[in-house]
């Protein structure tokens, strides 16, 4: 995870970096998010919850597209309610 890891989140890196020519912030380049931008959410997630992942990395302080991207796919509408509603559920759940 130390080395395979950084590798795949330094390629997710520029490929937005790439895409900021057209201001665009998603992983196709696309003007809206694409599945592509769904599966790296739910993945990007799934790492920073992980206990096997050193807290550098789940900072994604060396990462700052990733963290920008991440911060523009939870400010989506249909996100930002399907957040409001799993915290909903997890507390009926508690």
């Amino acid at each position: 995870n130390t080395v395979v890891l950084p590798g795949h989140l330094n390629n997710v890196e520029k490929c937005l970096r790439n895409n900021t020519n057209n201001n665009c912030g998603w992983i196709a380049g696309t003007e809206t998010p694409s599945p592509a931008d769904f599966v790296w959410y739910t993945s990007l997630v799934n790492m920073i919850e992980s206990k096997d992942i050193s807290e550098t990395i789940k900072s994604l302080s060396d990462y700052p597209k990733i963290k920008a991207f991440m911060k523009q796919f939870e400010s989506l509408e249909a996100i930002k309610e399907y957040n409001k509603e799993e915290q909903m559920r997890e507390r009926l759940v508690v």
